[in-house]
């Protein structure tokens, strides 16, 4: 590297991940503590799988019938449940000072359909109840592969594809080193995803048993020696990687964390980036004044590997700069960083549930026989089999009974009842342990409301901690989303079309190039982010608002009513359509004005024409009542000047004041009339819109046409009059 590079001030480079890091990753995941079996058992017992192989021999060895009373699912499903019922939707905010309100609605729209698209709510939902269950789950944000669907992928993995650094404490992950995703893909599917290694991924599929197609004069390509003492090097179990029966190879993209020194800039906007001299607008703040300056900072990169062979090493392709990988955790042991969730502690009381029933069930049809040794002409376990039976019949030897032979066959009830006892007592312990009681799933067991609440309300408390890590990871995952969104704008022009439930969209163009040369909307300047809003978007948060209001409403004066009524018709689930018409019809009964945007080209063809037509008509009209209105002037500085006549002329003061208050007030008569006129031709003018837009929506409603003609042709005939009683007062002498 000559002097001119070196003195050049570009990015820190991080190295790339070295066969031996990488093996020591895999070893550290074989030496981590095996909370895996754990999670998935408690996920078995969620789905009613809650006796092993040896149990259940043990139990058919003597006679029982195995049962389960699953009582973890219907708890879990409550807690997931409520999830989905209270679910926040997302919302974009601005960092930066200033008014970026269109550039946060605009932001929003894009985020809500890419929500749409990716089907982020439902990964959302699955992610939360693997971690209820089991302790963890992860959410995966990024681009999408395939060029024919949606640009984003938005999913929920599965907790065994991901091993990750169990040496991290923060809660967003910002501290572990590396994080892996292993998976099995077929051998065809690797090869397509990395055509240049097509030769190596087969001898590595089937173990190197063809390599003898890959000689070159007798001896192995050089490449693909060296990949093949690098595999005899490696210190995993082949049966962990390929599987040649299937064809199939594990595929491992790792993601390691680099810890690098190097120049910084804090940009206008207030984002600090690496500094790169290379980079113009970088050089333009630094020449301005912004701070530059070196410092310690970590770098992510990604690397793909099978086996031992690397397929890929490249920096993070993300602009944000993150794994985009979503921890999400229900809770951790303390010392270990061990995940689990809540089917930990309900595991010890669900075995005591299920071995209750099994013993209550076989202690109903279970019979003690004490008998003397050949009072039956059975043997032993032929009677045993006979005494089971309902119809019960038992052969006796006379001779025995007469020696005072026993045959007494006995069922024991009264230990049953004390099975039944233990058995309610273990069932308000699981609710106790899990910390979810019956209220909190919809039972009241005659319980008074006051109890119900309180004991609702504890349960809250106790899942608090598990809503706030899964809030937390829902929010970094939907910033994710967003930073993947505004990195593909950039400072393109986008035009986005804002839909609301209750009002006409709205179009804004971001990073909109004004004429003067200036950005409005600029992306770059808002420093968006994305959080949860306040209140619940779902169906059963809507119907518990509008009862709501609905109760408050009924003791309200009228008028505040009609304006309460706008908010309850947006809560209730009428179809978007229906809802707008009928909030159209509630605007018209008021008397306000309702402009909306024409669906097709005849609509918006007969909104012209009323709008010209219009246009044309308040023209004339303003022109006669400005006409009417210069008359009156006219009329009033003729009085004005008989006025001043008799003044001149010494007339007594009494004529003096009638003629002047009567010039008084003709012009203050004169101007009300001219400002009612104004207000009716507006009036008329929103009327005869109206009519056109009925026109356009609605062919059939003639009555409701007639009604409005009816009102225009009454507003004409009023404003005749009033014109002809003026003309007339003003040709009276005065």
């Amino acid at each position: 590297m000559d002097e001119q590079t070196q003195s050049k001030d570009v990015t820190a480079q991080a190295p790339a991940l070295s066969f031996n890091e990488y093996q020591d990753i895999q070893l550290e995941i074989f030496n981590q503590p095996a909370w895996r079996r754990e999670s998935d058992k408690a996920a078995e017992y969620y789905d009613g799988n809650q006796y092993d192989a040896e149990t259940l021999q043990a139990l058919n060895e003597i006679g029982m019938s195995p049962q389960i009373e699953n009582l973890i699912a219907p708890t879990i499903d409550s807690i997931t449940g409520l999830e989905a019922k209270t679910r926040k939707d997302w919302k974009v905010a601005a960092q930066s000072i200033g008014d970026f309100e269109e550039v946060t609605e605009a932001l929003g729209q894009k985020l809500f359909e890419a929500e749409r698209e990716t089907m982020a709510d439902r990964a959302n939902s699955d992610a939360f109840k693997a971690t209820t269950v089991t302790g963890i789950a992860w959410l995966y944000v990024g681009r999408q592969s395939d060029p024919f669907k949606y640009p984003y992928v938005y999913e929920y993995v599965h907790r065994n594809e991901m091993y990750f650094d169990m040496k991290s404490i923060k809660p967003d992950y910002s501290d572990g080193l590396w994080l892996v995703r292993s998976k099995w893909y077929d051998l065809a599917v690797v090869q397509s995803a990395f055509p240049e290694k097509k030769d190596l991924l087969e001898l590595a599929c089937f173990n190197w048993s063809n390599e003898a197609l890959y000689l070159d004069n007798g001896k192995l390509q050089e490449t693909l020696a060296f990949s093949l003492e690098q595999e005899r090097n490696f210190r995993i179990d082949d049966q962990e990687w390929r599987d040649s029966q299937r064809k199939r190879l594990r595929m491992n993209e790792v993601w390691y964390r680099r810890y690098v020194r190097g120049k910084v800039i804090k940009l206008p906007n207030g984002v600090v980036e690496e500094f790169d001299s290379d980079n113009r607008a970088h050089m333009q703040a630094a020449i301005a004044g912004f701070q530059v300056f070196e410092a310690a900072y970590s770098k992510v990169r990604v690397s793909i590997w099978v086996g031992p062979h690397k397929l890929l090493d490249m920096p993070n392709p993300y602009k944000h700069g993150e794994i985009p990988y979503v921890r999400m955790v229900g809770k951790t042991e303390d010392l270990s960083r061990v995940p689990y969730g809540m089917g930990r502690s309900m595991i010890p009381m669900q075995d005591e549930i299920n071995a209750r029933n099994t013993k209550q069930i076989w202690l109903l049809a279970a019979k003690r026989i004490t008998m003397t040794d050949g009072v039956t002409v059975d043997d032993v376990e032929t009677v045993r089999q006979e005494a089971a039976r309902p119809d019960a019949v038992h052969i006796l030897d006379a001779q025995k009974l007469k020696e005072n032979g026993v045959f007494k066959v006995e069922s024991d009830f009264a230990l049953n009842a004390q099975q039944y006892q233990a058995l309610l007592d273990k069932r308000n312990a699981l609710k106790n342990v899990s910390g979810v009681y019956a209220a909190f799933e919809g039972s009241s067991n005659n319980q008074s409301g006051v109890a119900l609440h309180a004991a609702t309300e504890q349960s809250s408390q106790t899942l608090a901690t598990l809503y706030d890590n899964y809030e937390f990871a829902r929010a970094r995952a939907g910033n994710m989303l967003l930073s993947l969104i505004m990195e593909d704008i950039a400072d393109k022009e986008t035009p986005v079309s804002i839909e609301y439930d209750y009002k006409q969209p709205k179009n804004v163009v971001l990073n909109k190039r004004q004429e003067d040369g200036t950005i409005s909307n600029a992306l770059n300047m808002a420093r968006a982010k994305v959080a949860l809003s306040d209140v619940p978007s779902t169906s059963t948060y809507k119907a518990q608002t509008l009862n709501y209001l609905t109760q408050m409403a009924n003791g309200l004066p009228p008028q505040i009513q009609g304006v309460l009524v706008k908010f309850m018709i947006r809560l209730t689930d009428i179809g978007s359509a229906d809802k707008q018409e009928l909030l159209d019809a509630i605007a018209k009964m008021n008397g306000e004005q309702v402009n909306r945007p024409p669906k097709n080209e005849q609509e918006a063809m007969a909104q012209q024409q009323a709008q010209a037509q219009m246009a044309q008509q308040q023209e004339m009209m303003q022109r006669a009542a400005l006409a009417d209105l210069t008359l009156k002037e006219a009329q009033a500085a003729k009085m004005k000047a008989e006025a001043e006549a008799l003044v001149n002329n010494q007339s007594n003061q009494a004529e003096l004041d009638r003629i002047k208050d009567e010039y008084e007030s003709m012009l203050i008569q004169a101007k009300e009339e001219y400002d009612t006129k104004l207000i009716e031709i507006q009036s008329r003018s929103d009327t005869a819109i109206a009519v056109a837009n009925i026109r356009a929506n609605d062919q059939a409603d003639k009555e409701r046409i007639a009604e409005l003609e009816n009102q225009i042709d009454e507003i004409y005939r009023l404003l005749n009059i009033n014109s002809q009683a003026s003309v007339t007062a003003n040709n009276q002498p005065a």
